[in-house]
């Protein structure tokens, strides 16, 4: 995404201060294209191996103005410096105190731990059953679709990541 489109997107959340919007996505009406759209993802990106099943029975929209601008900001930090930010669909499996928390802070880093799986991260699946299993949703049977900003590092600017995160 080009900084001038990010920039406007940037002036018009501004104009939308507020608190956390929720809007319930209805399989028919107004929100059927949006919400078919999510189950179709949700149940296209099952894997039997994940020993998750999954019958979509609710969606929510929620839109946080803050976090947004955070966000929107930070992503033109990344386009004027070493790394190249792209942005990815990808499901998050949380409890009922992150399913309720993260609309509102946003993610936040867990203290280190034996049981986080590479370390201290906020992690993120591809697979809507990876991220549906017990293990992650501590028995809320949630999971949010997500669009997380990636990295690639610029080989010339720090060879430590682009050894383990080489740029195509």
């Amino acid at each position: 995404m080009q900084r001038a489109v990010v920039e406007k997107e940037l002036a018009a959340i501004r104009l939308r201060r507020g608190d956390v919007r929720k809007t319930e996505l209805v399989p028919h009406g107004a929100t059927h294209v949006e919400y078919r759209m999510i189950r179709d993802r949700a149940e296209k990106y099952v894997q039997a191996a994940h020993g998750s099943t999954l019958v979509v029975t609710k969606i929510e929209k929620l839109v946080n103005n803050e976090l947004e601008e955070k966000f929107l900001t930070a992503k033109m930090d990344l386009m004027s410096g070493a790394a190249e930010s792209n942005t990815h669909q990808l499901w998050h499996g949380s409890g009922k105190e992150g399913v309720d928390g993260i609309p509102k802070t946003g993610f936040r880093i867990p203290e280190w731990s034996d049981t986080n799986m590479f370390g201290r991260g906020v992690y993120f699946a591809t697979d809507s059953s990876k991220s549906a299993n017990e293990l992650y949703t501590k028995g809320s049977k949630c999971i949010i679709l997500c669009k997380p900003s990636t990295q690639q590092w610029s080989p010339s600017l720090n060879r430590q990541h682009s050894t383990l995160n080489p740029t195509p």
